[in-house]
């Protein structure tokens, strides 16, 4: 949730620098939890 907020935050202010590294980074977590998943490497909390 606080990605949501990173990219929405950096899009209220007119940031689109920090949008889109925002942006990134969130893509980049999902595409690694979606690994994890698929591959079974993910830990269960």
């Amino acid at each position: 949730m606080s990605e949501h907020l990173a990219i929405l935050d950096a899009l209220a202010t007119g940031d689109a620098n920090a949008a889109r590294e925002a942006m990134e980074h969130h893509i980049d977590q999902v595409r690694a939890t979606i690994i994890a998943r698929l591959t079974g490497s993910h830990r269960r909390l």
